[in-house]
């Protein structure tokens, strides 16, 4: 009986350190910032995004793909191409949803 009793708590114990180090890994900065993006790429629109020097007609670079976008700071946008994290400061970005 005894045992019994230690092996459920042992149990609920894994259980518990599971489900803690799941909330913990998923509110990380990068790891979370990750989910979030994973996320976006099964439920998110599909977004053109292009990037323009200031005075220039034509884009300098266009990316085509369903990811979030960031805005951590002033003047700063990032969101993920084909896994990468892309950083873009002080250029004109335009999203297009489509």
């Amino acid at each position: 009986m005894r045992k019994d009793k230690l092996m459920v708590v042992g149990f609920i114990a894994v259980v518990l350190l599971f489900v803690i180090g799941v909330f913990y890994i998923t509110k990380d900065g990068k790891i979370g910032q990750t989910m979030s993006h994973l996320k976006s790429s099964f439920i998110g629109l599909d977004r053109t995004i292009e990037v323009y020097n200031y005075g220039v007609v034509e884009p300098v670079k266009s990316y085509k793909s369903q990811t979030q976008i960031e805005y951590p700071s002033s003047g700063t946008v990032r969101f993920l191409d084909n896994g990468k994290t892309v950083n873009i400061t002080g250029g004109l970005v335009i999203s297009i949803e489509q």
